[in-house]
C-alpha cells in the first residue's frame, strides 16, 4: 500500500511542486514592473515591447522555469499582476488612465516626456 501511495505521489506531484518563495519573488517583481510597462505602452516608448519581453523572461529566470508547465505558471503570475493593477487604486494607475483618456493634453505630453527621460529600460 505504501508503494502505491508513493508511486501515485510521484506521478501526480512532480509537476505541481512549486516553491512559495520563488512564487512570491516573481509576483512581487511583476507587481512592481507592470505599472512601468503600462506607462511605456500608453506613452508609446520605442522599446516598449523589448522591455515587456525582458520582464517576462526575467520572471521565468527568477522562477527557474525549465519547461512549459513552469512557463504557464509564470504567465499566470503575470496575469495576476495585470488584474491587481487594473482593479487596484494606485496613484500611477490614475495618471496612466488620464494619459489614455487625454493623450494630447499638455499634462499627458509632459508626463510622457518626463517618463521617457527618467525610465531607462
Amino acid at each position: 500500500m505504501k508503494k502505491l501511495i508513493l508511486i501515485f505521489t510521484l506521478l501526480t506531484g512532480i509537476a505541481q511542486a512549486t516553491s512559495p518563495v520563488k512564487e512570491a519573488k516573481v509576483k512581487d517583481f511583476f507587481t512592481k514592473a507592470y505599472p512601468l510597462i503600462e506607462l511605456a505602452m500608453v506613452c508609446d516608448f520605442d522599446d516598449r515591447f523589448e522591455f515587456l519581453e525582458n520582464v517576462i523572461n526575467t520572471g521565468y529566470k527568477l522562477y527557474g522555469a525549465q519547461d512549459s508547465m513552469d512557463r504557464q505558471l509564470v504567465d499566470m503570475f503575470w496575469s495576476g499582476a495585470e488584474m491587481e493593477f487594473a482593479f487596484g487604486n494606485d496613484s500611477l494607475k490614475k495618471e496612466i488612465n488620464f494619459i489614455k483618456n487625454n493623450p494630447k493634453a499638455p499634462d499627458s505630453v509632459m508626463l510622457c516626456q518626463y517618463a521617457k527621460q527618467e525610465i531607462k529600460f
